[in-house]
């Protein structure tokens, strides 16, 4: 699941957020490289309650899957009760639970993650 945002035309140096306000709650992502990703210009976003699995690879890349992934620093984003699960049903530690520019972090099951 990617939240978008417009594309800023040449030489505007727009800041305003395109997508605000957004839930993202009660989904499913598997064996995708990314399960979850707010690009730049998605403010005020909250992903709760939902679930990534990571049992198969879906190519070849070297990159380890990510769980989360949130593309600018001064997004709004609060991430709670969201589960991650590897290949054996468990939560691997090979997998990115949560990338931001700041770098990444773990999430625990029952946390709560306010961004910034």
């Amino acid at each position: 699941m990617i939240l978008t945002s417009r594309p800023t035309p040449t030489g505007v140096k727009d800041t305003s957020a395109s997508v605000a306000g957004t839930l993202v709650e009660f989904n499913v992502v598997r064996n995708a490289s990314t399960a979850y990703h707010a690009a730049v210009s998605v403010n005020a976003t909250v992903f709760r309650r939902n679930h990534a699995y990571f049992w198969y690879p879906v190519n070849h890349s070297p990159d380890r899957p990510v769980a989360f992934q949130v593309d600018t620093g001064r997004s709004s984003t609060v991430l709670e009760l969201n589960s991650i699960e590897g290949i054996h049903g468990v939560h691997d530690p090979s997998l990115i639970d949560l990338r931001t520019p700041a770098g990444v972090r773990e999430l625990s099951a029952s946390g709560r993650v306010v961004l910034p």
